[in-house]
C-alpha cells in the first residue's frame, strides 16, 4: 500500500466539499426553499436565527452521510474516486459501516474546529488525520496493475 500524497488529498477534500454545498443547495431548495423565503420576508432575526440553525444542522447530516456511507460502499468519495486515492482500515481488513461512521463523525468535528483534525497528517508518517487515527484507517493511492 502506498500512502496518499497530501497534494491528492487536498484535490479530493475540495471536489467533495464541492459535491457536499451542491447537495445541500438541492435538499435546500426542494424541502426547505418556503421557510426561507418566509423567513426573509418575516424581517424577523428569530426567524432567521431558526433557520440558520436548522441548515447548519442538515448541511452536518448531507456531509456525514456522503462521507460515510461512500466510505463504506465504494472505500472512497466522489473526490478520492477522482484523483484515484481511496480508505482502507489500517489492519487490511474490509470497510465495515461502523469505521466508516466513525471516520465520517470526527471529520465533521475536526471541520468544526478549524479543521485542527486536518493538519494532523502534516505530522505523522503515514498522513494520517484526526479522523483517520479515530478510525484506524489510511488513505491509499489506487495501485495500478
Amino acid at each position: 500500500m502506498i500512502v496518499a500524497p497530501l497534494s491528492k488529498r487536498v484535490i479530493a477534500f475540495s471536489i467533495d466539499e464541492a459535491v457536499s454545498v451542491t447537495l445541500f443547495v438541492v435538499v435546500l431548495f426542494a424541502i426547505d426553499e418556503p421557510e426561507l423565503v418566509a423567513a426573509a420576508q418575516s424581517g424577523s432575526n428569530l426567524e432567521v436565527q431558526k433557520i440558520a440553525s436548522k441548515f447548519i444542522l442538515h448541511y452536518a447530516i448531507i456531509k456525514f452521510l456522503y462521507q460515510a456511507i461512500f466510505v463504506y460502499l465504494y472505500g472512497a468519495t466522489l473526490g478520492k474516486l477522482a484523483v484515484k486515492i481511496y480508505c482502507v482500515r489500517a489492519d487490511g481488513s474490509s470497510m465495515d459501516i461502523a469505521t466508516a461512521a466513525i471516520r465520517a463523525a470526527v471529520r465533521l468535528i475536526s471541520e468544526m474546529i478549524f479543521y485542527m483534525g486536518f493538519l494532523v497528517a502534516l505530522f505523522t508518517n503515514s498522513r494520517q488525520s484526526l479522523h483517520d487515527m479515530a478510525a484506524k484507517t489510511l488513505v491509499v493511492e489506487i495501485e495500478k496493475e
